[in-house]
């Protein structure tokens, strides 16, 4: 997939409110999102599956009829056109009869058609909720936007983490249509790879709307992280970091003094040693001015 092979800039950027910089700072930690804390509605939604090759459809034959809730279609169906199975082996004789052939085929067909429309990801959402967590980040540390929705309102700061010391980063890309995935990652046959394949591909893919984010990800099983819970909010640690990981340091525009401080002194005692920048307003544009700060 081309989005997976396109190399990180040296440097990409975490947006943070105040008080989350401060404990990325002074517990050399990165936070990993779950699903319900990320804001795209569409997180864990793929469009639907992929047409099936001749071998994909005989495999989904073989599931519908030793699947349990699959094999209930299918004697449910016998038993419309009078045909009662009562029995494992009087199932196996139905699906076997060649002269019901054709009837399995159109069973198989019926539940292929029914799988493919009734767009419920549930259980694929559960599944990435309860095992992956997602850390985002961003090519740019000068998005107005960004500042806005994740800089608490410019009074945040922006943290720029050298991608040197990250494995596993990979570009979302940025389209009109949900991706597909082969329909036998939600039902049979399928390896590990295949799965976090199709989940990767679903989690770096993203609507246009999305785009000024210019954004990275990362991610991990849960089961890898550090688990801690204060105040009834659950949080997901990748603990503890190399202080040289952090390359920049960004104030946003309405960042407090006194904040700026409290950021240089926790640096200082976690012998983090970054440039530090301070946003200011461009004299005539819809821009920011980056003045660096010396120390």
């Amino acid at each position: 997939m081309c989005n997976q092979l396109t190399p990180p800039p040296p440097v990409l950027y975490k947006y943070l409110p105040f008080g989350s910089a401060k404990s990325m700072l002074e517990n050399l930690s990165l936070k990993f999102a779950v699903r319900n804390e990320l804001n795209d509605p569409f997180e864990t939604m793929p469009g639907g599956y992929l047409p099936l090759s001749p071998e994909d459809k005989s495999k989904f034959k073989n599931y519908c009829i030793t699947n349990p809730d699959r094999m209930q279609t299918i004697k449910d169906y016998f038993s419309e056109i009078g045909i009662n199975i009562n029995t494992p082996e009087e199932l196996h004789q139905a699906i076997t009869s060649p002269q019901n052939i054709p009837t399995i085929d159109y069973l198989t067909e019926e539940i292929y058609k029914k799988l493919i429309h009734r767009n419920d990801w549930s259980h694929f959402e559960k599944l990435i909720s309860e095992n992956y967590g997602i850390l985002c980040l961003s090519e740019s540390y000068n998005n107005i936007l960004m500042w806005s929705h994740y800089a608490d309102k410019h009074q945040g700061i922006v943290i720029g983490l050298k991608t040197e010391k990250f494995t596993g980063l990979k570009k979302v890309k940025y389209e009109d249509q949900r991706p597909l995935i082969p329909l036998h990652c939600m039902t049979y046959d399928t390896t590990p790879s295949e799965y976090e394949q199709a989940i990767l591909q679903v989690l770096t893919t993203k609507s246009n709307d999305w785009k000024y984010e210019s954004e990275w990800r990362i991610f991990d099983k849960l089961s890898n992280l550090s688990y801690i819970k204060i105040k009834d909010k659950e949080m997901y640690l990748r603990k503890p970091i190399d202080a040289s990981i952090f390359d920049e340091i960004y104030f946003g525009a309405k960042t407090s003094p006194q904040n700026q401080n409290e950021i240089k002194d926790i640096c200082k005692k976690s012998n983090i040693n970054p440039k530090f920048f301070h946003l200011t307003y461009d004299d005539q544009t819809y821009s920011f001015k980056r003045l660096e700060e010396i120390q």
